[in-house]
């Protein structure tokens, strides 16, 4: 007598990287603190990250009601073989410039980047 062994289900979630961009504070001299804030979240779709994302971003600015988040959301997939980190903070950069928050965004975030030069 054969005893079959029912497979556990696979987990077809994947880990996505979520960037935000967020403005700090603005100096009297027009200047700004930028923050770069990329996070972790396990689902099965790049919808569901950026929803995550947004939820998690909400909590954020509630925690800091003189920041704002400014520009677009970034995402990018991760290797299957990364576990375990959902909704970790993996990179964060404070910046200053004197550029208005949106030429900023577009300047440091969406602008042509210079090609990277062999070695």
């Amino acid at each position: 007598m054969s005893e079959s062994r029912a497979r556990p289900a696979r987990d077809s979630s994947r880990w996505f990287a979520v960037r935000a961009i967020y403005l700090h504070e603005r100096a009297e001299d027009g200047g700004g603190v930028y923050e770069e804030r990329i996070l972790l979240f396990r689902t099965h779709a790049i919808e569901r990250a950026f929803e995550l994302a947004q939820e998690e971003s909400a909590q954020y600015l509630g925690l800091n009601p003189r920041f704002s988040r400014i520009g677009n959301w970034t995402a990018f997939e991760l290797q299957p073989s990364v576990r375990d980190l959902h909704a970790v903070e993996v990179w964060s950069s404070l910046l200053t410039s004197q550029l208005e928050p949106a030429l900023f965004y577009e300047q440091r975030y969406t602008a042509p980047q210079a090609p990277f030069l062999d070695a």
